[in-house]
């Protein structure tokens, strides 16, 4: 490493090491019984197995050894300390999902990935095994467009939505992930928290709509001697996919009769409205199939001894708050430099390469090669822990 990246590095730790003296933590009543862990400046592995009696004590480690990232178990268990998942004892585990922008459908092919040399700072759009220009290993970046944010925060409500009506959890804690995504950590009761990864791909299934058939859900009827008997759309009342169906065609159709019909209020209805406008009604349907599914990471939500990003911590990828959220903060939620605890700074910094434009927390950057300049504090950590740019100075 360079004297200018370790001068950067050392910055960067000094601004996270103050960050923390002051941090707002959320951590689950029973931290006692969570394995900690952190991943540290310089670092390419994780140290694990801490655990905490008291906010103050953890604190303390937080600003004394400052880390990239700060993560705690989604289990609980007898001895967090020990090395061995045997050994540990888990009681049980909570459900955490995870929901990334790069993984919904359509937003890996709008992603722009770059692959930087860490050198002599190249830039590459398409994979190399060896900088072309000094032999180092470029490594790979990849920056996620805003509006693939906006939708992971749409999936995030969906799923908020399930997990309290169809589920029946209602002990949950929403965070921005400090990236590019959103966590939904449901805290359990001992025994419910014992259900295996197989109960846990249930519930992943039951995400994805696997095994909702459209043919029992779309209006159909039959005439009968002078009779049309019909079989009506979904409604809210009714539960499961079907209320989440419902809630799509609540908001999408334009007939106002059939839409409180769909919505469960007391509301008589002409069968052969429902056969008049059974074509549009349909086309809604299967469209909701598609926009009700929702896309957490599969990974997380089945592992038993899965870690989760500490709410208040700062995510070392970009230098961004792991935020708690309101559902209705989630709803109206925007990636900018709020997000982030050095907004209201001034940093003098180096790029390292010549890129642009890029979309960075809502404001379009241009970088080049050697060039000084001042960039505020959230935007200026952000492209620095991406290894855009190295921090000189904080003015």
């Amino acid at each position: 490493m360079s004297k200018r990246s370790t001068k950067s590095s050392t910055v960067l730790r000094t601004l996270f090491r103050e960050y923390y003296t002051r941090a707002e933590l959320l951590l689950p009543p029973d931290f006692q019984l969570r394995e900690f862990a952190f991943q540290l400046f310089g670092s390419s592995t994780y140290v694990r197995h801490k655990s905490f009696i008291s906010e103050s004590e953890l604190r303390s480690y937080l600003v004394q050894h400052t880390p990239l990232h700060a993560y705690f178990s989604a289990a609980r268990y007898l001895d967090p300390t020990r090395t061995s998942m045997e050994e540990k004892g888990r009681i049980g585990t909570d459900l955490v999902f995870d929901i990334d922008a790069d993984h919904i459908p359509g937003c890996e092919e709008e992603a722009v990935t770059y692959y930087l040399c860490p050198e002599c700072g190249a830039a590459y759009t398409e994979p190399v095994d060896k900088c072309q220009h000094c032999g180092a290993k470029p490594i790979k970046q990849v920056f996620i467009p805003e509006k693939c944010i906006q939708r992971a925060a749409h999936q995030a409500l969906l799923l908020v939505d399930v997990i309290r009506e169809d589920l029946g959890h209602k002990n949950m804690t929403i965070t921005f992930s400090g990236h590019r995504g959103f966590h939904i950590h449901v805290m359990l009761p001992d025994d419910v928290a014992k259900m295996g990864s197989e109960a846990r791909r249930e519930i992943l299934q039951y995400l994805l709509g696997e095994g909702v058939l459209l043919e029992d859900l779309v209006v159909t009827h039959v005439k009968r001697r002078r009779r049309i008997y019909v079989r009506p759309p979904p409604r809210i009342v009714e539960g499961g996919w079907r209320r989440r169906i419902a809630k799509y065609l609540a908001s999408h159709l334009r007939v106002r009769d059939i839409a409180l019909f769909v919505e469960g209020r007391p509301h008589t209805i002409d069968p052969s409205r429902l056969v008049a406008h059974a074509e549009a009604i349909n086309k809604l349907i299967e469209e909701a199939v598609y926009a009700m599914r929702i896309y957490v990471d599969e990974k997380v939500l089945l592992d038993l001894s899965r870690l989760v990003r500490m709410p208040g911590s700062l995510n070392g990828k970009a230098g961004l708050l792991v935020k708690p959220l309101s559902p209705n903060e989630l709803q109206d939620f925007v990636l900018d430099e709020s997000l982030s605890p050095f907004a209201g700074l001034t940093l003098r910094v180096r790029a390292r390469i010549s890129i642009g434009p890029l979309e960075v927390l809502g404001e379009v950057v241009r970088l080049r090669r050697g060039e000084l300049m001042k960039i505020d504090g959230a935007r200026g950590v952000f492209l620095a822990l991406k290894g855009l740019v190295e921090v000189v100075e904080v003015d």
